[in-house]
């Protein structure tokens, strides 16, 4: 298994959410950059093949069309990797404005949790993530999928180091 499928198998990159304004459930996954780029491309072909050219008038309908290539990449039936659809044009006759944007949100919203920016990242939820790295380092570091993130993470452990040899009158690492 090579490093990235390591650090993917730590990481819970599927959530069941309820489709909009129902009770059935679906899964919504965290898209690959293969996963990213195939729905891109969809899009670009999609466009080709009917003749249009990517302009001002029409740009908001080729970025929903990404849009509605990478939800439905996204989305899967619980349990399984099948998309909720046979294919991308039943999916697309099936799907609603509304239905669209409110699952977008929620791929959103479990992206910018599986992948947290710690700019914005509540103190709250950092000083969680401290106390589960304390309590199982290795799990805790394989779910974080953001460098930003360990990086944070790795300059807070060392700024502990540093204070704590500091108030045991170490001054030197070695």
């Amino acid at each position: 298994m090579g490093i990235l499928q390591q650090l993917r198998a730590g990481a819970k990159n599927r959530k069941t959410i309820m489709w909009p304004g129902t009770q059935i459930p679906v899964d919504i996954k965290i898209l690959t950059d293969a996963d990213e780029q195939s729905a891109e491309f969809a899009a670009e072909n999609l466009f080709k093949q009917a003749k249009l050219d990517i302009a001002f008038h029409n740009v908001e309908n080729f970025q929903l069309e990404q849009t509605t290539q990478k939800l439905y990449r996204a989305l899967r039936v619980p349990g399984t990797d099948d998309p909720v659809e046979p294919d991308i044009s039943a999916f697309k006759q099936q799907l609603t404005r509304i239905e669209r944007d409110l699952l977008v949100d929620e791929m959103n919203a479990f992206y910018e949790e599986w992948n947290p920016n710690p700019r914005t990242m509540p103190a709250e939820e950092f000083d969680a993530m401290i106390e589960s790295l304390k309590k199982k380092p290795r799990e805790t570091i394989l779910s974080v999928s953001s460098f930003a993130t360990l990086k944070l993470l790795a300059i807070y452990l060392a700024n502990q180091l540093a204070t704590s040899q500091a108030a045991n009158g170490v001054t030197s690492s070695r």
